[in-house]
């Protein structure tokens, strides 16, 4: 007997099982949800594809130039909201990322894995 079971075969168990509790979803909405591909978001002005919408729409900035992101400390300007929030440790000196085995402080996770390597 295989215990490898289909994606059917469990639908069609949860749909007995909620049956029995007064309601269930159709099989065939279910048969449908199955067939149905994960959808991709392509970019109209090169190759670049993704299967989530906000990375197109990131991306696409690198297209436009658009930088709806700006610190409010300087002119910097950028189209992802992470750069600026990376950006913003410059002008507040928040160093959220620690070595566990000295007292160095960086801003970025990158920094501590490089100075890692001087503990081994």
């Amino acid at each position: 007997m295989c215990v490898v079971r289909s994606v059917l075969e469990v639908w069609l168990d949860n749909d007995s099982q909620i049956a029995d509790h007064g309601g269930a979803p159709s099989v065939e909405k279910n048969l449908a949800y199955s067939r149905k591909m994960p959808k991709t978001y392509q970019c109209s002005q090169c190759s670049y594809s993704t299967m989530n919408r906000c990375d197109l729409v990131k991306h696409c900035r690198t297209h436009t130039g658009v930088k709806p992101f700006s610190c409010s400390h300087c002119s910097y300007q950028t189209g992802d909201k992470s750069n600026l929030k990376q950006h913003l440790r410059i002008h507040t000196g928040e160093k959220p990322f620690s070595c566990p085995y000295c007292p160095y402080r960086a801003t970025r996770r990158s920094s501590i894995k490089n100075h890692l390597r001087i503990h081994f």
